[in-house]
């Protein structure tokens, strides 16, 4: 009998916990006629709506869009939202007044904090640590590269966690102004024999802080990996490639010991 009285008791405490949290999830109103937005300055990493009366989108990595198929019951379960540092979730309730219907949704909220181990440092910690570099002196003054009146140089390397940034200069020293048609970062071998297939590797950012695509006299990036290696007979190289009809194209080539003296960004 004890033991009956016991479970009763622990079902009702978890009951009245389920409740009390579904009573402060915030009620989302929405309609067939309005896309609801719920947007965020992080990227959304994981969705998911709990019922298939309700479709949803990512137009951009950092906008969910959703809206009922028809009209439907009232309650239409919920909406869950995991980006790089939080963790928030919404009941939807249908709303036949199409005025009545959320349109957008900030769902950027320090109270929904979530630590996401996909992402260590989120892309507005990548933003703010790359806004401090840049106020950083060149520490690095042995990789320059000069081609067609262009020169390149390597500022800093720098390593906060398992992030690897460079902060790297392209200056233009002719009077036509340089359009970027492309920038390439790989890994390649130093010396390539005509009878050997270059075995070019490809290395994807995750963070780019410049997103201008034309300069007159200079431009200056930081850009952010994560962590990579490769061997010594190899070099990491930064590629940029200028659109047509001129395509001038520099090539800056950084060593392996370059990578490992990088430094801890404080």
């Amino acid at each position: 009998m004890k033991k009956i009285i016991l479970k009763l008791i622990v079902f009702i405490c978890i009951t009245n916990v389920a409740l009390g949290q579904n009573k402060n999830i915030r009620e989302i109103h929405i309609n067939e006629n309005v896309s609801t937005h719920f947007t965020s300055t992080q990227n959304i990493d994981y969705t998911d709506i709990s019922t298939n009366n309700v479709v949803g989108d990512m137009p951009l990595p950092n906008i969910l869009r959703i809206k009922p198929v028809k009209n439907l019951q009232k309650d239409l379960g919920f909406v869950t939202i995991v980006g790089e540092a939080f963790f928030v979730q919404y009941r939807l309730t249908y709303t036949s007044d199409s005025n009545k219907a959320h349109k957008k949704i900030d769902i950027d909220d320090n109270s929904n904090s979530f630590i996401n181990p996909k992402y260590p440092l989120t892309s507005e910690e990548l933003k703010s640590f790359s806004i401090l570099m840049s106020g950083r002196r060149s520490s690095l003054n042995n990789v320059v590269t000069r081609k067609d009146k262009m020169k390149m140089r390597i500022n800093n390397i720098w390593v906060i966690d398992d992030y690897i940034f460079i902060d790297f200069t392209l200056l233009n020293q002719t009077n036509l102004k340089y359009d970027i048609d492309e920038i390439r970062y790989k890994i390649i071998d130093k010396k390539v024999t005509k009878a050997e297939n270059n075995q070019d590797q490809e290395i994807q950012h995750i963070y780019i802080h410049n997103k201008e695509t034309s300069f007159d006299k200079q431009y200056k990036n930081i850009v952010a990996f994560k962590k990579f290696t490769f061997p010594d007979q190899k070099s990491f190289i930064i590629e940029i490639t200028e659109k047509q009809i001129s395509g001038r194209t520099i090539t800056a080539h950084i060593a392996y010991s370059d990578i490992l003296n990088a430094k801890s960004f404080n």
